[in-house]
């Protein structure tokens, strides 16, 4: 065995041997309809029954646009509501009817009366999971960077043949480095002075559009905080305070 070898299953191995893409699907999909519903709330949107949205008026409403939110770009919310649109059979197979995985691990699902569906790709059901995933930072932080921005353009791309939309400036999807600090607690006894030019410099990375910072404790061991490498400011303090930590920039 030698150094970078991997004993067991990566993550994404681990979900080819499981055989979870498609519960992955499922629960990436109702993050996509919790969304699209929020959206078309705050658009002034009513529900058009006793009990909330139907699918089948959501998906009206993703059709016709209704409800792009402010912090997205208009082009991928159009290609983010017509994948949900694009999908929903599928997601009512695999919730109320019958689907199966083929040989190459498409997810084929049937309609209401039987027929067949367009199947999903093992790729598109991966990149429909990365799109929600990237969907709730983006709500989160109600911004997104260019990363994130990239990468949505870059996982809608991957679904391209459900949604025919072109999408500019899709990034290539490429490994994120991770790059490891470890803190000390600083003279004030209370927060962890991170120095980013110092980091940046220091960097093994500095090739990469990106890096993610894995920042430890000396004093906390098993506790970790994970920003991305691309902060304007520089510095960060890390508050120590309390039973958590809060981080926040210094110019």
């Amino acid at each position: 065995m030698t150094a970078g070898d991997v004993m067991g299953a990566t993550p994404d191995g681990c979900v080819a041997l499981l055989r979870i893409r498609p519960l992955l699907f499922g629960a990436a999909w109702k993050i996509a309809d919790l969304f699209l519903e929020e959206a078309v709330t705050l658009a002034g949107e009513t529900p058009d029954q006793r009990r909330g949205f139907s699918i089948e008026r959501k998906r009206a409403l993703a059709r016709a646009q209704v409800g792009t939110p402010a912090f997205l770009p208009a082009d991928i919310w159009k290609a983010t509501a017509l994948t949900y649109d694009g999908t929903a059979l599928l997601r009512n197979s695999l919730v109320h009817q019958l689907v199966y995985v083929d040989s190459s691990d498409s997810l084929v699902g049937h309609d209401s009366n039987g027929g067949k569906l367009r199947p999903l790709t093992a790729d598109e059901q991966e990149a429909f999971v990365h799109l929600a995933l990237r969907l709730v930072e983006a709500a989160h932080q109600q911004q997104i960077d260019p990363r994130t921005d990239g990468d949505l353009r870059a996982q809608l791309a991957r679904l391209k043949g459900i949604h025919k939309e072109s999408l500019a400036g899709a990034v290539k999807l490429v490994p994120v480095p991770e790059l490891t600090v470890v803190l000390d607690l600083g003279p004030d006894g209370s927060s962890y002075l991170l120095d980013v030019p110092d980091v940046r410099s220091r960097s093994p990375f500095k090739g990469d559009q990106y890096c993610d910072l894995v920042l430890q404790f000396r004093d906390r061991p098993g506790l970790i905080l994970q920003p991305h490498l691309g902060v304007v400011a520089s510095a960060f303090v890390v508050g120590a305070a309390g039973s958590g930590l809060a981080a926040s920039a210094e110019a």
